[in-house]
C-alpha cells in the first residue's frame, strides 16, 4: 500500500548559492527509500537529467498522514 510523503530539498551548503530552490511536494510511495529515488527523479528531471546534480540537494522526507 502507497503511503503520502513529504520531501523538502535542502541543498547542501557548498552549493547553495548555485542550484535550484525546489519546492516541497508530496509523493506517493511504498516506503521512504521509494520516496527518496522519486525525490531524485524530480531533481533529474529539473536539470535534463543530470546526474552530479542529484548529489548537490538533501532529502527531508517525512510520512505525510492525509
Amino acid at each position: 500500500m502507497e503511503k503520502a510523503y513529504n520531501i523538502i530539498f535542502k541543498p547542501h551548503r557548498r552549493a547553495s548559492l548555485v542550484v535550484k530552490q525546489i519546492a516541497s511536494c508530496i509523493v506517493y510511495a511504498n516506503n521512504k527509500p521509494s520516496a527518496k529515488e522519486l525525490g531524485q527523479a524530480i531533481v533529474r528531471d529539473i536539470y535534463n537529467g543530470d546526474e552530479y546534480m542529484v548529489n548537490q540537494y538533501g532529502y527531508i522526507i517525512e510520512r505525510e498522514y492525509i
